[in-house]
């Protein structure tokens, strides 16, 4: 829902900065459209995955340790 509603918007003018943060498997293809769609630059993009669906806390920092 919330990328194809992005994906309908026109982009900002100028050079945008970009803050993501939520659910790690949307934060990829939220980012995916805003470098495609908007060629925004990979570095003016900050994205935070908090949690992953379906994973528990425990099973997220593990999987970041690797």
């Amino acid at each position: 829902m919330m990328v194809g509603a992005l994906s309908a918007q026109a982009m900002p003018a100028g050079t945008p900065q970009v803050f993501l943060a939520g659910e790690a498997s949307l934060l990829k293809q939220v980012r995916t459209l805003i470098e495609g769609a908007w060629a925004v630059p990979h570095d003016a993009i900050d994205a935070k995955g908090y949690w992953t669906a379906g994973l528990s806390r425990e099973e997220r920092k593990a999987s970041e340790a690797r």
